[in-house]
């Protein structure tokens, strides 16, 4: 995302500069740059400041996902269930489950290559790599030919990729032909993603999406690749800058969901949703609502624009270092590198490497979701002590 930022910013008064800004305000360039910096920053100052040693050891800890799974029963356990799951979505089988235990449920195969995958390196086995291919074919193409969001397509690739070099972390592991697959998905990602983004509205599924992206890609050979006007925030951080200056801050306004965002919806079925992406839309003139005045799409203000928002500057930094702080304290208990082989482990470890990778969600309602999928992976934890050894 830093990266698609400073693209995007050097692209002023140049010919490229409407690819990139699209909705920002120039004006308020400067702010948002602060913002996202500071952001980033004192994140890893909050995470660092729950690090005892350079072992990794944290001051506060919690809970420890169990160690006692074999490599064996957990890669049966990550490529079975991922392939039912997969099945399962493209036919529309997969049982109804509530909040968290459905988004861990959709977690399982990405979390089952980044296993697999970092699996073949500790054991020195190519079987699991292959196991690992094969979810990642599988996965990518349900997503490609089902899904809506163009990011699941590539998030499949980037699991293989994080399992791979995360088991050992050398800079020559990233010119191995076994990575050359993930490559490949990366490239197809980029050469599909405007067409994708720009007719994924009215594209068909299955088979059929296939053949449709194919017409309009050959329709759109002059259109601007957007894969970097994608991943940057500063259209949107331009925008808080803009609705502070209109409103003021808010000082705690839009964090009112916290009053009952930790509340179960198993308890309470009827609990109102978080839609703070939503409201900014709205906010800023570009949300679109049906004719039963239900929102159809949302802008994140990031995590950093939200806190700007309520408290100013002061409040992104000690916000942050906050935000970083619990980070730290979850990634504690995920235990994969004591522990390599637990399920529940890397079903959440690889959720926070999924959350790192795309700047920790569209809001500050994100720790709301982590603090939900940690209890729920460890209820699978428990479920799993039943079922595999």
């Amino acid at each position: 995302m830093g990266v698609s930022n400073i693209i995007g910013i050097s692209s002023i008064d140049s010919p490229d500069e409407h690819n990139y800004f699209i909705y920002a305000i120039k004006e308020n360039i400067n702010e948002a740059t602060l913002i996202a910096c500071l952001g980033v920053i004192f994140v890893v100052i909050g995470y660092e400041l729950n690090v005892r040693n350079y072992n990794y050891s944290y001051r506060t800890s919690l809970w420890k996902f169990p160690s006692s799974n074999s490599h064996g029963n957990s890669s049966i356990f990550f490529f079975y269930g991922s392939c039912i799951v997969i099945i399962s979505r493209v036919f529309n089988t997969l049982p109804q489950f509530i909040g968290a235990f459905e988004a861990l449920i959709f977690m399982l195969p990405p979390a089952g290559i980044f296993y697999l995958s970092r699996l073949s390196v500790i054991t020195s086995k190519n079987k699991y790599l292959r196991l690992a291919l094969i979810l990642l074919v599988m996965e990518s193409t349900r997503a490609l030919m089902f899904d809506y969001l163009r990011t699941h397509f590539i998030v499949p690739g980037l699991a293989y990729f994080l399992g791979y070099v995360y088991a050992k972390p050398k800079m020559n592991k990233l010119f191995t032909i076994k990575l050359l697959p993930v490559y490949g998905v990366f490239m197809l990602f980029i050469v599909y993603f405007t067409v994708f983004g720009e007719s994924r509205s009215t594209l068909g599924q299955g088979s059929d999406r296939i053949s449709q992206l194919q017409e309009i890609d050959n329709e759109m050979v002059d259109k601007e690749n957007t894969l970097f006007m994608r991943f940057s925030n500063f259209n949107q951080l331009t925008n808080v800058v803009e609705v502070v200056k209109l409103d003021g801050f808010y000082y705690g306004e839009t964090l009112n969901y916290l009053a009952f965002a930790f509340i179960p919806r198993i308890i309470w079925p009827e609990k109102p949703l978080i839609q703070m992406g939503a409201w900014f839309a709205q906010k800023i003139g570009r949300g679109y609502v049906d004719e039963e005045g239900r929102a159809r799409n949302a802008i994140n203000m990031t995590p950093a624009g939200e806190l700007y928002m309520n408290f100013g500057i002061t409040g992104v930094i000690f916000g942050s270092i906050i935000i970083g702080y619990i980070i730290s304290i979850f990634w504690s208990s995920v235990n994969i590198t004591e522990a390599p082989h637990n399920i529940s482990g890397n079903l959440f470890g690889f959720y926070l490497f999924f959350l790192g990778l795309f700047s920790f969600g569209a809001n500050l309602s994100i720790l709301v979701t982590v603090t939900a999928m940690y209890i729920a992976s460890h209820v699978l934890a428990l479920l799993l002590k039943l079922f595999v050894k």
